[in-house]
């Protein structure tokens, strides 16, 4: 990760991570983030403390049903991506609205049957991000969803807090 040079304020530091903008197809490394308020420690003295730590780095296990057309040989002309403004974050974990958006595409993919089997790595999911999924067959998009907000709509998740207890989802479309 990357810091901006001139910061005097902690609201104004953001964390920026060196992953392709254009488009990121491998798994990305593990990134944590703590933070701990209200700790002085005095000159010469030591202090030990826990930091929580929040895992800011998913994989995303994607089956994609209703695909029959998609043949072993037209598999190639299938392609699809992810795109979220999730890679600069606050001094609080939380993501910059005005931060730098990523590409993120597949690292690994297959087909099981009918089903079009993906594997991608992204940054952090919150609820007041969005991750704009699509799928291309032959340069035509055949289909678009909020993946966060898929996830969002199941029983097990509700908001951030839920989001940044699990690191790896199953999603079926």
């Amino acid at each position: 990760s990357t810091l901006k040079p001139g910061i005097s304020r902690l609201a104004d530091m953001r964390t920026i991570y060196n992953a392709p903008v254009t488009g990121c197809a491998s798994v990305l490394k593990d990134n944590f983030h703590g933070m701990a308020a209200g700790i002085f420690v005095g000159y010469g003295d030591t202090k030990r403390t826990v930091i929580e730590l929040t895992k800011n780095t998913n994989i995303l296990n994607i089956t994609i049903k209703g695909l029959e057309h998609v043949t072993r040989s037209l598999y190639p002309d299938v392609t699809l991506r992810a795109e979220s403004g999730n890679v600069t974050y606050m001094y609080d974990n939380s993501i910059d609205p005005g931060g730098n958006v990523a590409t993120y595409l597949p690292y690994s993919r297959g087909i099981s049957g009918t089903d079009l089997n993906v594997n991608m790595s992204v940054h952090r999911l919150t609820d007041d991000n969005t991750l704009d999924f699509r799928i291309f067959n032959n340069g035509t998009q055949i289909f678009r969803t909020d993946l966060i907000g898929m996830i969002l709509e199941s029983d097990d998740y509700s908001d951030t807090h839920d989001l940044d207890r699990e690191d790896n989802y199953d999603i079926v479309i």
